[in-house]
């Protein structure tokens, strides 16, 4: 297939003509607010359509061509507090609403049949205690002085436990023992990449019932499983990293690949399926051998699957997220069949087409171990291993007709027994999405170079709901979450507090409302409004308070340090040359001469430790987690080191520095934090969209975290 694609005046998309070998086109058009968010998008499903808040540009309606539409309310700090999904422009709507606490928390939820359900927080913002309607209550403990959940457990109105899990963890928070409700329990034992090795199932006598081994290459790809599913020895052609069969005592398994790399056909189990995709790498249909159609889908001009056989979803993302989930199924008459409320990213119940829920039990990573129905009875419980196969499933809703959410909350496909990760789908059996990552993987990182693979082979700690994480953005990911974890865990409420108070007597109620709906996760670094008077004496506190913060963290997270460069000379070619700072010598001067980022993280061990004023080896530190900036707002980030159509860009050779050290010494990946992030929403190129592309056009990615979310700073930072 050839892609033709034609652009507006400002560089936005107009137009995607796919003209296919039969000689047929499809053509995609997309039309824009004068303010650059998407207004409407048509293909050959018809039109969907998209409206805003006019004063805060938040997304507020999306109409489907199927007649069916979401819309969102939002209250006055600018949190979704009202989503209302209708199967057709004629029907009711099912209406969720939300409402939250002082600090930002979601603390009640009101879904279509008026029941609540009720979460509460401990002192530093943990959910602590969640109440279904149903008189299901699920408790959180945590391990002290970290988010790492200790154990689960959700109990009946009389005390007796329908689900629950209980995690042992190591030094760097990864399980090592996780024990169910019925006392079985699985040790779990990792590589030296963090790849899990092995998995040993007990009975809850402590008898083993089941030991799984896994060995890897330095790809990361699996070469060998003993027992489980997976069992078999892997083969692949090296080149491409496309597993093309597994071999084993009871029988063997091959992958036939199309020419884009997808996988064509699975021969296993006496069985052969035939995948048949669109041209945008999405799976369209899936046939046996005799060619009858297994299960057939639809998408619409945003990707999003819209149809399954003959049932329609109306599809948008669930609340506080950017994540698309289905919010209402009906068949061909537009008749619900079944609706879906969510909590955050996670889903919180379904309600059949009598209205009767179904309430999902979750473990740690937001698997499903267990569901409950309206009288609070246990109507399912389930195990998986690591990857995500089902190793037993009991109760009458333990299989969902067409399909459900299962391991880490993702839709498992009953009749092909594949996850659905939005942008791709993902085989348990052989741990590996049956497409390549539709974000180009940079190769850097041995371990880290197969398109298939997921998750890193460790589903225990990571996770990838859209189906497009790199690897590279995995390992940053990793490191960044552990400061921002500790962060969190020392913030004190009389800060969040104070910080609240002083915002509104230096910045006004509008800064004030942003910080009211600012949970105090990072709330010390938002000192930075003590000069807010000042946009540019604003961006370089925050810096330099972001920096102490970071410090006095590092000890706390088990990262050394040794391994922070701060102010680092590095030329546009991306070799490290000049001084540089490194903890505790943190002052708030600047190191003046050749582009500086702000810090590179590097592994332990990596580079001597060196004092404020040594000279940084030819090469500077090597193979760095992380490199980046800190900036007031994401904004600058655009306009000085990317710009567009209008304007050059003001520092480019700060983004060449950073890029070229990212490519030539680090993991191919670059870090900026913001105080705010990005005020465009909606489905319009957002600023993170661009940072991303322009990264990714230099051969490297972003990994971007902004401390309030949707809004800026009013001034622009000099």
């Amino acid at each position: 297939v050839e892609v033709d694609y034609g652009y507006t005046d400002d560089g936005q998309e107009d137009y995607r003509t796919y003209r296919y070998l039969d000689g047929t086109t499809e053509t995609v058009d997309t039309e824009w607010t004068p303010d650059g968010r998407v207004q409407s998008v048509t293909d050959n499903s018809g039109t969907t359509s998209y409206t805003y808040d006019s004063v805060t540009g938040a997304l507020k309606t999306i109409e489907m061509p199927t007649g069916g539409s979401l819309s969102y309310g939002y209250d006055i700090f600018g949190r979704i507090d009202r989503v209302e999904a209708r199967a057709t422009e004629d029907t009711d709507p099912s209406v969720t609403r939300y409402q939250y606490d002082a600090n930002g928390n979601l603390t009640h939820i009101i879904d279509p049949t008026q029941q609540t359900t009720v979460m509460i927080y401990d002192a530093v913002n943990r959910l602590d205690t969640r109440t279904l309607p149903n008189g299901v209550t699920t408790k959180y403990i945590y391990q002290e002085n970290t988010d790492w959940i200790e154990s689960i457990t959700h109990t009946d109105e009389q005390g007796n436990v329908l689900a629950s899990v209980a995690y042992q963890r190591n030094a760097d928070g990864t399980p090592h023992s996780i024990t169910r409700e019925d006392g079985s329990y699985v040790k779990l034992d990792y590589d030296d990449s963090l790849r899990l090795e092995t998995e040993t199932y007990y009975s809850a006598g402590g008898v083993i019932v089941n030991e799984i081994a896994y060995t890897y290459d330095a790809d990361g790809n699996r070469q060998t499983v003993s027992n489980g599913v997976a069992e078999g020895t892997y083969h692949y052609d090296n080149t491409t990293h496309q597993l093309s069969g597994i071999t084993s005592s009871t029988g063997n398994e091959s992958y036939l690949y199309d020419e884009s790399g997808r996988v064509w056909k699975i021969i296993r189990d006496g069985e052969t399926l035939t995948l048949h995709y669109n041209a945008n790498d999405q799976l369209e249909k899936v046939t046996d051998d005799s060619d009858n159609i297994v299960v057939q889908y639809t998408y619409d001009a945003e990707g999003r699957r819209v149809e399954v056989d003959n049932l329609n979803y109306v599809v948008a993302p669930m609340a506080g997220t950017s994540l698309d989930s289905p919010h209402l199924v009906t068949n061909s008459d537009g008749d619900v069949i079944s609706s879906y409320v969510y909590a955050g990213a996670m889903p919180l119940m379904r309600l059949d087409e009598n209205g009767d829920p179904i309430y999902y039990l979750t473990d740690a990573m937001g698997s499903v171990i267990g569901l409950a129905d309206g009288d609070g009875s246990s109507a399912a419980n389930i195990h998986y291993d690591s990857f995500g196969n089902v190793r037993n499933a009991t109760g009458e809703q333990a299989t969902g007709v067409g399909g459900d959410f299962r391991f880490q909350s993702q839709w498992l496909e009953s009749d092909t027994d594949l996850y659905h990760f939005r942008a791709r789908y993902y085989d348990p059996e052989v741990g590996r999405f049956i497409s390549r990552d539709p974000v180009d993987i940079i190769r850097r990182v041995p371990e880290s170079s197969s398109p298939y693979q997921f998750v890193y082979n460790n589903p225990l700690i990571y996770s990838d709901p859209t189906g497009e994480i790199t690897m590279t953005e995995i390992q940053a990911n990793f490191t960044i979450d552990k400061i921002l974890q500790s962060i969190h865990t020392r913030t004190k409420q009389e800060t969040y507090d104070w910080l609240k108070d002083k915002a509104f007597s230096t910045a006004g109620n509008a800064f004030g409302n942003v910080l009211q709906k600012f949970t105090p996760l990072n709330s010390p670094l938002v000192s930075a409004v003590r000069a807010l008077d000042n946009a540019l004496d604003a961006g370089l506190e925050f810096e330099n308070l972001l920096k102490k913060q970071v410090r006095d963290t590092f000890a706390e997270v088990g990262i050394n340090t040794d391994q922070v460069f701060l102010e680092v000379g590095i030329t546009e070619k991306g070799q490290a040359t000049g001084n540089w700072i490194q903890f505790p010598d943190i002052d708030g001067n600047v190191l003046a001469g050749e582009s500086r980022p702000d810090f590179v993280i590097t592994p332990s061990g990596s580079e001597p430790r060196a004092r404020r004023g040594a000279r940084i080896t030819v090469g500077g530190p090597k193979r760095s987690y992380l490199v980046g900036d800190v900036k007031l707002q994401l904004g600058t980030i655009v306009r000085d080191y990317i710009g567009n159509e209008r304007e050059q860009p003001r520092k480019p050779e700060q983004w060449n520095a950073i890029a070229n050290y990212a490519r030539k010494n680090g993991s191919m990946v670059a870090g900026f934090v913001t105080l705010f992030g990005d005020s465009r929403r909606g489905s319009g190129q957002s600023l993170k969209e661009i940072t991303n592309k322009a990264a990714l056009r230099k051969g490297f990615i972003v990994f971007i975290v902004s401390i309030l979310h949707g809004t800026r700073y009013s001034q622009s930072p000099r």
